[in-house]
């Protein structure tokens, strides 16, 4: 009974600590769907210097925002392409701060290779991008599985979204909990 007590005790630690913790955030998240091999973007409205953000995994049966945070869907052209996780069911995402040309590397979540291939997923990541260029930018979630996803998203393009903000003159990772494919 004692041992049955202890693998209990130790499954339920795994299961509530599964995903890092973000910090606190002053804005409100939002939560959004984003479709099997899909991606869900926002854009700021004008050009701008500032992106923060804070993504996590929400629960399959939330709510999705009714207006849905203002974001946009499109599917990738070629799923298949770059993805390690092509035609395997999971969670987790890959984000991505873009201009449309390129994407500020220091704002990623997850892991990508030389090539741009998808090699790891993120659970929970909050960033604080640093200064960049007077461009319209705008915030990618990718979804590299064969199955839909939520997320809750809090996002601003003029201030941090954190409680305690971080110094702005550098990249800042607040957290970024990375699975690479192999993971069990």
């Amino acid at each position: 009974m004692k041992t049955f007590m202890i693998i209990a005790f130790v499954l339920l630690q795994t299961l509530f600590a599964s995903a890092q913790e973000l910090p606190p955030t002053k804005l409100d998240f939002h939560t959004v769907k984003v479709p099997k091999y899909g991606l869900w973007f926002k854009c700021n409205t004008m050009p701008n210097q500032y992106v923060s953000y804070a993504i996590k995994l929400a629960s399959t049966y939330a709510q999705v925002d009714p207006i849905d945070y203002g974001g946009k869907y499109k599917f990738l052209t070629d799923p298949q392409a770059g993805n390690s996780f092509y035609g395997k069911y999971g969670k987790g995402f890959i984000s991505r701060v873009t201009n449309g040309t390129a994407y500020a590397i220091a704002s990623q979540c997850g892991d990508t290779g030389p090539n741009d291939e998808f090699l790891g997923v993120s659970y929970s990541c909050g960033k604080e991008a640093p200064p960049m260029p007077l461009e319209t930018w705008c915030l990618n979630i990718y979804n590299p599985f064969s199955n839909d996803q939520k997320f809750d998203v809090v996002l601003s393009f003029t201030e941090s979204v954190f409680v305690n903000a971080p110094n702005r003159k550098e990249s800042s990772t607040i957290v970024n909990e990375v699975r690479p494919i192999n993971h069990k």
